[in-house]
């Protein structure tokens, strides 16, 4: 769609798409034909390749439309209604649409979520959909959104959703794990497929995009020690795994980057493991265990030795951080404290905390 039709069209005609979305019952092949339209008029990636001079301004194009439709205030409760639609591929378009609004308007396409009834607690519904090309598209649009919202982040963790999220990616990575079993088999000669990681790993990243700094997010997270089982589940999967496929490293970080939030590790790649080597791997799941281990073998002691040594594993940043914002970096300790309580009174958890860090 070129811009002067993006223009024009989605002026003239964004609203009666909206008007139509909202109507009961809607026919699935009109509703995707809805979609389909609506997706053309706030993506510009739909059009393939331009110069970077056509791109920005079809870029420009596509945020006035998206503008016009998140600044109706039933439309996104429209969309998330029809996500779940009994039609796969209606369900898929819905996803994809959220995902192209909130590429051109994050901001807005964050309050829209938020303002709207159970709006975030209706798109975490869909991680658990019988197909996985909605999952998968839920997944990369929740990357996407907690990646830069506070707001979006405390949300996702009041939803139970980091529970949700690492329950997945437990199953996902086990699953991995025993296809890679067989691979690995005496003249099997062959590794995992790659993409057989995407949907552990992203779920993996989400939660660490949630836990990051997020002192809130960080003690919902330790209300129940079955995420944290989740958590290194994931991890010791990954190091099952092995040479069974060069990602195997890439989950293993991504789960480290979740264990190192929890226990205070004030490491300068959280959140981003997927670029480590392997012997930063494996500093930063030593940091990990120690950190819990010198707190929580002092469960008595305020913490405050655990803090410390989360503070001297990324340099002077808790420093620098209690001295712009003592409250924050007070709620910061009081999260590593539970943290590190939760794993000191689950031996389980205490046992493979301890074989990841010396793996």
């Amino acid at each position: 769609m070129s811009k002067r039709r993006r223009r024009l069209f989605g002026k003239r005609g964004t609203d009666s798409l909206c008007s139509m979305l909202k109507r009961p019952e809607l026919d699935p092949e009109v509703a995707q034909s809805l979609l389909e339209t609506l997706l053309a008029l706030v993506d510009p990636s739909q059009d393939g390749p331009s110069d970077p001079d056509h791109a920005a301004s079809e870029r420009e194009a596509a945020g006035l439309n998206a503008a016009r439709f998140l600044g109706d205030p039933a439309a996104t409760g429209a969309l998330l209604d029809l996500a779940a639609s009994e039609a796969t591929w209606t369900r898929v378009l819905c996803v994809q649409l959220l995902a192209a609004l909130n590429a051109a308007k994050p901001d807005m396409a964050s309050a829209a979520l938020l303002r709207t009834e159970q709006g975030l607690s209706r798109l975490l519904d869909r991680l658990a959909d019988r197909k996985e090309e909605v999952r998968n598209e839920v997944l990369v649009l929740l990357g996407s959104l907690t990646r830069g919202s506070s707001n979006l982040q405390a949300y996702v963790a009041f939803e139970d959703g980091h529970s949700r999220l690492l329950g997945l990616a437990a199953r996902e990575s086990g699953a991995v794990r025993r296809l890679a079993r067989r691979f690995t088999a005496p003249g099997a000669g062959a590794v995992v497929p790659p993409h057989r990681f995407d949907v552990a790993l992203d779920a993996v990243k989400i939660v660490a995009n949630v836990l990051g700094g997020n002192a809130i997010t960080r003690k919902l997270f330790v209300q129940a020690a079955e995420p944290l089982r989740d958590a290194l589940a994931v991890c010791d999967a990954a190091l099952q795994i092995g040479k069974a496929s060069p990602r195997s490293l890439e989950l293993a970080s991504a789960g480290l980057a979740v264990l190192e939030a929890l226990a205070g590790v004030a490491a300068g790649g959280a959140g981003h493991g997927a670029g480590r080597s392997r012997d930063g791997t494996a500093t930063a799941a030593a940091a990990a265990a120690a950190a819990a281990a010198t707190t929580g073998s002092h469960m008595g002691d305020d913490g405050k030795q655990g803090s410390a040594d989360g503070g001297s594993a990324g340099g002077h940043g808790e420093e620098e951080e209690e001295a712009v914002d003592p409250s924050t970096a007070a709620a910061n300790a009081a999260a590593d404290t539970a943290v590190a309580t939760t794993i000191g009174t689950e031996p389980l958890l205490w046992e493979g905390l301890g074989r990841i860090a010396f793996s």
